[in-house]
């Protein structure tokens, strides 16, 4: 091989030699990664299936609920791009996966005690969980996706065997104030309650409970304020409102106000009012003045789920 040249020893080899630092440098990010996970390796509980967490801080120590069935667990190591594509199972959708990874802070091992579950009845299960633990005020919780392995441990399988499988794929998220850590009286909550609204949520219970459970999880999973507000108040109309109300909006707020005993009739019904000039596409003062409305529109919803929850009692008899 000759000599290089004093030609080649220009802006080009300079930019050669900077490439050849960052590979060095990305070389030692993945090895310092993979000492992590073997050191991690024996914390981690053997589970079927791990769903991701992000959007909010979770430090807490490891929880289990369920008789085991549930762990929930902070998240030290989480993959990057690379890693994820070299774990990914032929057929998993890894570059959905990746645009989400470095990002997830905890995950929620779910052990499947039948032994015979479908993935499908896992993933089921585990939303239920966290779905409970958004209500709890922790608006920008998502669940970007899943794996068969624990996300503190990708790195390590390098054999393609992990199957992903994409779930809130969500780019865009609206923020309500702060974002509040999870805490330990937050899983305590989840745990305690989770039989309890999981039979509300049973379709022969209520299910106006049912959709306005999901709508407290999916109401800010997009950029617009008044699709928001939309969705609140779709899930607020599902428990207070009645085919036969005349006027519509002042029996669901008397009816809401009964329920919640802290708020009165005219206070939701002024909210009532900013949900119809939002969505009737009125012209609003000010984007502050929709955020509080939003915050005020989600603040009644969530209470009144969690009052029915903790009760296990519906608001309303369904529609038959």
């Amino acid at each position: 091989m000759e000599a290089m040249s004093n030609e080649d020893q220009g802006p080009q080899s300079d930019f050669v030699r900077g490439k050849l630092k960052e590979l060095e440098s990305s070389i030692g990010f993945l090895d310092r990664a993979d000492a992590l996970a073997r050191e991690l390796q024996s914390q981690i509980p053997v589970a079927n299936t791990y769903v991701a967490v992000s959007g909010v801080p979770a430090t807490v120590p490891p929880f289990t609920a369920a008789s085991g069935i549930f762990v929930f667990r902070a998240v030290t190591n989480p993959p990057g791009a690379v890693s994820v594509a070299a774990a990914a199972a032929p057929m998993a959708d890894w570059m959905g996966v990746a645009r989400y990874s470095h990002a997830v802070v905890a995950e929620l091992a779910v052990v499947d005690a039948r032994k015979d579950s479908k993935p499908e009845s896992l993933l089921g299960i585990a939303w239920h969980f966290l779905a409970l633990l958004k209500l709890r005020g922790h608006d920008l919780l998502y669940c970007p996706a899943a794996a068969t392995c624990s996300w503190d441990l990708v790195c390590l399988k390098r054999d393609r065997s992990v199957e992903f499988t994409v779930l809130d794929d969500t780019p865009r998220q609206l923020t309500l104030g702060q974002t509040l850590p999870v805490t330990l009286a937050d899983l305590e909550w989840v745990a305690r309650y989770y039989d309890a609204a999981l039979r509300m949520r049973d379709f022969q219970t209520s299910r106006r409970f049912g959709l306005a459970f999901n709508l407290a999880y999916s109401f800010n999973h997009t950029a617009d304020a008044r699709v928001a507000i939309a969705s609140v108040w779709a899930g607020l109309d599902a428990l207070f409102g009645q085919r036969a109300d005349r006027p519509v909006a002042a029996a669901l707020a008397r009816r809401a106000a009964d329920w919640l005993g802290d708020v009165t009739p005219r206070t939701i019904m002024n909210l009532y009012t900013l949900r119809c000039d939002a969505v009737h596409g009125r012209w609003l003062a000010s984007d502050a003045g929709v955020m509080h409305a939003l915050r005020s529109s989600v603040s009644l919803l969530r209470r009144a789920l969690v009052k029915a929850v903790e009760t296990e009692r519906a608001t309303l008899a369904d529609w038959l």
